[in-house]
């Protein structure tokens, strides 16, 4: 399929790069009117999507609210996310920044839930970029493939285990979570809890690692250590049945 030539769209992206919502939804419905919006298609989504997506300046709540209006006003015109990567894009260029909600909207809207963003899924990055138990939720209500591997040849509990330090009481998400509900569903839905990433290290190495560093104390510690029995007791059932 021959690309769409996206100087026909640099008016949208500048009025992303501005800021000015008013003039991004003019510019918007000007190429709806052309019949310009729809022939992007799922090979430019990212590429145009991207200008967005990491520009706007103003930072927190507003920069989540601004990414999921324009979104939300881009789908609602006609413009197509089924079956692209922008659910793990978002995670990755937004440093785990995006909101469940724009997650949401692009889940609704056909983009695929276990694509990759540079070798991982957006449930790996909602595991390992400090992005909160809710956001972890969020993938596996709606039946995310926790088996996926990484670049790596880790999956998504590994991640989890790496970086457990992001799921603390001092990071609130939209959503509210239960450490040990997520922790368990996670691990139960795992296959291979004996899988070793390239470094040799298995999902239950890497936690108990974490939960003997320096810096790892208290309820931290504690979750760690459940996480680590979850993993022993479902290895033990692998091993009777």
């Amino acid at each position: 399929m021959k690309k769409v030539d996206l100087s026909y769209y640099l008016p949208l992206i500048q009025a992303v790069h501005d800021g000015d919502f008013e003039e991004f939804k003019l510019v918007v419905d000007s190429l709806k009117e052309s019949d310009l919006l729809k022939s992007l298609g799922r090979q430019n989504a990212e590429a145009v999507l991207s200008e967005w997506n990491i520009n706007k300046k103003d930072g927190g709540d507003t920069r989540k609210n601004a990414v999921y209006n324009a979104m939300e006003y881009l789908i609602s015109s006609g413009f197509s996310v089924k079956g692209t990567n922008l659910i793990p894009y978002c995670l990755h260029n937004e440093n785990n920044r995006a909101s469940i909600k724009l997650l949401n909207l692009l889940y609704e809207n056909g983009a695929d839930i276990d694509a990759k963003y540079n070798g991982y899924t957006g449930l790996m990055y909602a595991c390992s970029t400090y992005g909160g138990l809710g956001k972890v939720k969020f993938f596996l209500d709606r039946r995310a493939d926790v088996n996926v591997l990484g670049e790596r040849k880790e999956n998504a509990l590994m991640l989890f285990c790496k970086t457990y330090g992001a799921f603390n009481n001092d990071n609130k998400d939209e959503i509210e979570a239960d450490f040990k509900i997520v922790a368990k569903d996670l691990v139960e839905r795992t296959k291979d809890l004996s899988r070793k990433d390239k470094n040799g290290n298995t999902a239950k190495s890497l936690i108990e690692k974490h939960a003997s560093a320096e810096y790892c104390d208290g309820l931290e510690r504690y979750n760690c250590y459940v996480i680590a029995s979850y993993i022993s007791n479902a290895l033990e059932r692998s091993q009777k049945s």
